[in-house]
C-alpha cells in the first residue's frame, strides 16, 4: 500500500478515534422524538470541547509523516492549562515567576524525559492554532517530534490562548 493512502487511511481512523465517551444512551421525548446522547468520562468533564478537536489535527499532521499519534494526557492537560492562563499576562515560554514553563508539568504530576511546549494567542479555533503552529518551524518540530507520546492541550476562551505540552 502506498505512503500517501497509508496516511490517509490513518488520518481518517484518528479524526474519528479520540472524544473521550463513557456511555451513549438513546432517549425518546413525549413527542416520540429519539435522540442519542453521550456521557463525557468525568475525567474530562470541564474541558473545552477544543482540546479534543486539536488533538484530532496534530494527529492527522502526526499521520502524514507516518508518526505514531499522541494520546491526551489529564496531568500535562492541566499544566496546559495553567500556560494558557499565564500567557494571557505574560507572553513568554518563561513563567511569570521567572521560572521555566515545565515547571508547570512537574507541578501537575507529570513525569517525562523530554518536554515542548507551544504557546498561540489571538487565534480562535483549532483549526486555525494547529496550521499557525504547523508553519512555524519550532512548533512544528514540537508537533512532529518521534519522542513525544502524549499531549496536553489548554484553552482560554477569553483572548483565545492556547497552551500545548508535549511529554515523552
Amino acid at each position: 500500500m502506498c505512503k500517501k493512502a497509508v496516511s490517509a487511511i490513518l488520518a481518517l481512523i484518528l479524526m474519528f478515534s479520540f472524544v473521550p465517551v463513557t456511555a451513549m444512551a438513546a432517549e425518546v421525548d413525549n413527542a416520540g422524538n429519539e435522540q442519542e446522547t453521550a456521557s463525557v468520562d468525568p475525567e474530562w468533564e470541564g474541558v473545552h470541547e477544543y482540546v479534543f478537536a486539536v488533538v484530532d489535527l496534530v494527529n492527522e499532521e502526526r499521520a502524514k509523516e507516518n508518526l505514531a499519534p499522541v494520546t491526551l494526557d489529564r496531568a500535562a492537560t492541566t499544566a496546559a492549562q495553567v500556560r494558557a492562563e499565564e500567557a494571557k499576562c505574560c507572553w513568554s515560554h518563561t513563567r511569570p515567576d521567572g521560572r521555566k514553563c515545565f515547571t508547570a508539568l512537574t507541578e501537575a504530576g507529570v513525569i517525562y524525559r523530554a518536554a515542548g511546549e507551544n504557546l498561540a494567542g489571538r487565534i480562535a479555533t483549532p483549526e486555525k492554532v494547529v496550521q499557525a503552529w504547523m508553519d512555524s518551524p519550532g512548533h512544528r518540530k514540537n508537533i512532529m517530534n518521534p519522542r513525544y507520546s502524549q499531549i496536553g492541550i489548554g484553552y482560554v476562551a477569553d483572548g483565545n490562548y492556547w497552551g500545548e505540552f508535549f511529554v515523552g
